[in-house]
């Protein structure tokens, strides 16, 4: 992340006060510097970890993609490009996501948790846009190997989700609904404190869906009116509230 503007005031607030206050303690000047180089240094961390949790609530907790897209700038964020296709997923978006991470300034150099969440980001997009071969690759290819031993919940329940999600789109029928139906609840079931509200309500409109799959119409009108309700401006707001229409 950049240095901001309020980023620059609070690190010379802080250092300025850090020295006022070691000078009036009789600190000498090499000590006082390293302390306050050291001070300032956890300010700017700890500012840009309550700013990156504000941005993120956003859309995980605020479900508002819209207003998250408008952030995702480089003055607000390392990968500016990647969070706008993960907003542009959330829109419904799928080509735009798509292109962004094909296209669009995407670093070379990865951790490994930023490789995993960016290739189940692509995975995604395939399945999203009906390309279930380059899904099964994707998966296979740059993500099966990497989810092995992960220690990360939130991450390892969205791999596990995707792929899940994968694979009744793969074969959706009544007979296989009400199995992938009880494999989605044990996983939601055993995530439930790591889950976000976004995530929630994506995993209870794939719940719908199977419930529809297996001939329960009242128990899936029910979630996808929690989701119409709760969802804000998420696609899948949006598609729950046209499937509450089309039942009308």
């Amino acid at each position: 992340m950049s240095l901001t503007a309020k980023s620059y005031a609070l690190v010379t607030a802080t250092a300025v006060v850090i020295v006022v206050l070691l000078t009036l303690l009789g600190i000498n000047p090499i000590a006082t510097f390293f302390i306050t180089v050291f001070c300032a240094m956890v300010a700017y961390m700890a500012w840009m970890t309550i700013k990156s949790k504000r941005l993120t609530d956003i859309l995980e907790e605020k479900c508002d993609p819209v207003l998250y897209l408008e952030k995702c700038t480089k003055s607000h964020m390392g990968h500016p490009d990647y969070n706008k296709a993960v907003a542009y997923l959330c829109l419904g978006d799928s080509k735009t996501a798509y292109d962004l991470l094909t296209n669009g300034e995407i670093p070379k150099k990865m951790t490994l948790f930023m490789q995993l969440t960016y290739n189940c980001t692509l995975m995604c997009c395939y399945i999203e846009n009906g390309d279930f071969e380059k899904a099964g690759m994707q998966y296979e290819n740059h993500i099966k190997t990497k989810r092995k031993g992960l220690m990360i919940p939130k991450i390892a329940f969205a791999v596990d989700l995707l792929f899940l999600e994968y694979q009744y789109k793969l074969n959706i029928t009544p007979e296989t609904s009400r199995y992938f139906l009880e494999q989605l609840r044990h996983l939601c079931d055993a995530n439930a404190k790591v889950l976000t509200k976004r995530q929630k309500l994506s995993v209870l409109y794939i719940e719908a869906e199977l419930l529809e799959a297996v001939d329960e119409p009242e128990a899936a009108a029910s979630i996808y009116r929690k989701v119409a309700n709760e969802g804000n401006k998420l696609w899948v707001s949006e598609l729950s509230r046209k499937k509450l229409m089309s039942q009308e």
